[in-house]
């Protein structure tokens, strides 16, 4: 009786070794999922268009002077009489890629690549480090 009693304990002890692992593992989990499920998502060049023109019609009814940047391919997407405004300003950066873009205002730098914004999102899923 006495060795069942300690197999019982030792596998109840497991299990929540287990649930801890996977605790500290699913954050993680959760971003590598999102970040490929996204990438594949905004492969559409009809996507990152709509989602660029609805960035710029906020920024302009804002009235604030703003850079808008984009990856090359995306800049060449647009239609120039589409996007064009005496305070948004659009412009083609190599650094960027698929639908990363970077806004800049004179008070403000705001960064929206796929990857910086995944990344922020994990730092606040994860537990606070002991």
């Amino acid at each position: 009786m006495r060795t069942l009693c300690d197999a019982a304990a030792a596998l109840t002890d497991r299990t929540a070794a287990l649930a801890g692992e996977i605790q500290r593992a699913l954050p993680a989990v959760v971003h590598l999922v999102t970040r490929k499920v996204l990438h594949r998502e905004l492969v559409d060049d009809a996507v990152v268009v709509a989602l660029v023109r609805a960035v710029v019609a906020r920024l302009e009814a804002q009235g604030t002077p703003v850079v808008v940047r984009l990856a090359p391919a995306a800049v060449a997407l647009l239609d120039p009489s589409s996007t064009s405004s005496s305070s948004v300003r659009i412009g083609a950066d190599s650094t960027l890629t698929g639908p990363d873009w970077t806004v800049e205002t004179p008070e403000a730098f705001l960064d929206g690549r796929l990857d910086t914004q995944l990344d922020e999102a994990l730092r606040h899923l994860e537990p606070p480090a002991a």
